[in-house]
């Protein structure tokens, strides 16, 4: 039972001597004060036993919660950790790694140059008796351009069901392939949008000029009113649902899934006579501001889905801006030994996702709101919330796309849109790299139980508001650099076009990639005094104080590592339980296990710099050096340090350095001693003195507030 406090025992005691002194009110009143007191206590002594009880109650704790216990307990659990997330992290690898494959990029590359490497000439109607060069796909400026390569590069390549020979390239001549292994997946589709003609308003002053003003896309001034021939998919207007295409975030817009859209035929010459009649009634005007072609292709070799999309931009200035997007995935798995390897590596992936979410959860019940003030418990939380995310994906994926393929199946002619699952397999994979990413930090949590391998993490953890602080500094001046940068050039250099942009150019100079020709050319005053004023700044500045900050954090962190006391290391305590196993398996006997001896190997500069980190001057260094005859220029030994502890250990009271002193010298230092042990007696009783001095004029005040309300404060 706990001790009641002083304070109540007194209570008690007066209660008992004075009780016929006191009205019926104070003798309720001190009782009433015992009982809280005894409660307050009682409670005290509660929440330490049940504190003491949950502490030794606690079973399979993690790292985190062993920092609470022994050092014994904190290797035991990293080790255990340490084991478990390697073989995580190689099935995390083993998993990720299977997404994604060389032979996409070749893939990749090998439609690109079937289709944007050829040149491509006008006809002899078309070029008006001129001789004109051949262009390739990068360089079509025009809407001329556009329909001269989708005649004769991409129905061309697209169409390609013969070989060389004249023969089919499949046993159903039906069936087209490019390049001769890429089977195309129903047909391609030609889809446009539009922007209506009063989606802006002409200026007073050239209204009498400009009738009507057709504004940059966006889905407010999205014409869907039908136009030219009024008939079919390719005249009227059809919202995402009905096309299933999705979004498309092209170099000038964002471009909504709907549109006006065409399927083409299977057969090239029909497919050449659609395009012709497209041409002919006028399917691209003033209104359209984006031209896509979309088609899907299959490479049964690899088992590798491209989904392709050629775009051409008409932004209101006028042109054409022609770009491309292949994403090449895989929808179905393979049926080779390696899948299934990587099946069993994403099981195990999954399994250590949930013991890792329960493991957060166990760690959240017991350090409660001071969960969230460990770093590593955010990146905990940020693996397991991607890791979930990407088993959702994935499901959903495996569910849905056996229907998407027996659409494409049922409907030869039609497009072969992969393009929803494509983008979620494509997030996935996506998603899947970043988690891959944090599984490798999270491998630092693991390496901090060691001094030196937690440098870096002591490092950073001590540098973090400094570095914080700096980085605002720098963040302003390089946000003005890149502002100043777009408003300058951003008219006339590509770098610089937006500020976005201009931050990423900011950043290439600092990797010492830069066009300063470019910018010299739209500036030739402002632009060498821009240039030279952010080298200068940043360069030789800021990224010098970057740098400055962390090489002094580290010196810190090195010198508190060579000043902190040895505790148990992760090598010993391996050694130790070796030698423990095998004592008991009796292989061979030791009395004791082997201690390694410490590096007695450190510098006199090193030294030096341990001393003035701990705040001696520089005299007292040298005095230190001069005292222990330690060479400036020399090596610390083994001999040295035995040297100096020795002579530190036949240093008795009465003698300095081995030497006796004087009589008189030793009386002086006896007197010296006594006062200050009398000195250090009389601060002590003062300090009770004090202390009870400070009690009793509380518990007066506490009665006088009681009994008179109204009374004087006995301290005043």
């Amino acid at each position: 039972m706990p001790e009641i406090s002083k304070t109540a025992k007194d209570d008690s005691k007066k209660l008992s001597q004075n009780k016929d002194e006191k009205s019926p009110e104070d003798v309720a009143r001190l009782k009433a004060r015992l009982r809280d007191t005894y409660s307050d206590e009682m409670s005290v002594a509660s929440e330490h036993a049940t504190e003491g009880t949950r502490r030794k109650k606690v079973r399979c704790i993690t790292r985190a919660m062993a920092e609470d216990f022994s050092r014994e307990q904190v290797l035991l659990s990293s080790l255990i950790e340490t084991i478990l997330y390697i073989i995580f992290a190689i099935a995390c690898c083993i998993h990720v790694s299977s997404l994604k494959s060389s032979n996409m990029y070749y893939m990749t590359e090998a439609l690109k140059q079937g289709l944007f490497s050829k040149e491509f000439e006008p006809d002899s109607d078309e070029a008006n008796g001129e001789s004109m060069e051949g262009i390739k796909f990068p360089e079509i400026t025009t809407v001329t351009d556009m329909w001269l390569f989708m005649k004769k590069i991409f129905i061309e390549t697209v169409y390609f069901d013969k070989y060389y020979n004249k023969y089919y390239t499949a046993e159903n001549p039906k069936e087209l392939s490019i390049l001769y292994e890429n089977l195309l997946l129903g047909v391609p589709r030609i889809r446009q949008v539009r922007v209506t003609n009063d989606s802006c308003e002409v200026h007073p002053y050239f209204q009498r000029l400009f009738k009507l003003c057709f504004a940059p896309y966006d889905e407010e001034s999205e014409d869907t009113d039908p136009f030219g021939l009024n008939e079919g998919t390719a005249w009227t207007y059809s919202d995402e649902d009905a096309t299933g295409n999705i979004d498309f975030v092209g170099k000038v817009a964002t471009y909504n899934g709907g549109g006006y859209y065409l399927d083409l035929s299977l057969d090239g010459n029909e497919a050449k006579n659609q395009t012709s009649e497209l041409v002919d009634n006028l399917w691209v005007t003033r209104h359209t501001r984006a031209v896509f072609i979309d088609f899907t292709v299959y490479n049964a070799n690899l088992n590798i889905f491209a989904v392709c999309k050629i775009v051409f931009e008409l932004p209101p200035t006028g042109g054409v801006l022609p770009s491309y997007k292949f994403n090449c995935v895989k929808l179905i798995s393979s049926l080779d030994q390696w899948a299934h390897v990587t099946f069993v590596c994403e099981t195990v992936f999954y399994i250590f996702i949930v013991i890792y979410l329960m493991q957060s959860v166990r760690e959240f019940i017991y350090f409660r709101f001071k969960y969230w003030l460990r770093f590593w418990s955010y990146i905990d939380c940020i693996i397991t919330g991607l890791a979930i995310s990407t088993f959702i994906m994935i499901n959903y994926k495996r569910n849905h796309v056996e229907g998407y393929i027996n659409t494409i199946k049922e409907n030869p002619a039609s497009y072969g849109n992969l393009e929803d699952i494509s983008y979620i397999q494509g997030l996935h994979d996506d998603i899947s790299a970043i988690t891959l990413f944090f599984v490798f930090i999270r491998f630092f949590k693991y390496l901090n139980f060691n001094k030196t391998m937690g440098q870096l993490n002591d490092t950073l953890k001590k540098c973090a508001v400094d570095v914080l602080g700096f980085s605002i500094m720098f963040f302003i001046i390089f946000f003005a650099y890149a502002e100043l940068g777009f408003l300058i050039f951003g008219s006339q250099v590509k770098e610089f076009r937006t500020f976005g942009h201009s931050m990423f150019t900011l950043l290439r100079t600092i990797l010492g990639d830069f066009d300063y020709e470019a910018i010299e050319d739209a500036h030739r005053v402002l632009a060498p005094i821009y240039f030279l004023s952010y080298i200068f700044l940043v360069f030789f500045v800021l990224l010098n104080m970057f740098l400055a900050i962390i090489n002094d954090t580290y010196a810190d962190v090195k010198t508190e590592i060579a000043i902190t006391p040895s505790e148990l290391q992760m090598t010993d305590y391996l050694k130790l339980h070796f030698f423990r196993i095998m004592n008991k398996c009796k292989c061979f006997k030791l009395k004791s296990m082997p201690v390694k001896r410490d590096e007695y190997n450190i510098t006199a500069d090193e030294i030096r710099s341990a001393l003035g980190k701990c705040g001696f001057s520089y005299l007292e260094i040298e005095m230190f050096f001069a005292r222990y005859n330690i060479n400036p220029v020399a090596v610390v030994t083994e001999y040295d340090i035995n040297k100096l502890v020795g002579d530190l250990e036949r240093m008795t009271p009465g003698t300095v350095a081995g030497k006796p002193l004087s009589s008189e010298s030793t009386k002086y230092t006896e007197e010296l001693m006594m006062q200050k042990k009398q000195l250090k007696d009389l601060e002590r009783t003062m300090f009770e003195l004090a202390s009870k001095i400070d009690a009793l004029i509380q518990q007066l005040n506490k009665l006088s507030a009681e009994m008179k309300p109204s009374g004087t404060n006995f301290r005043k």
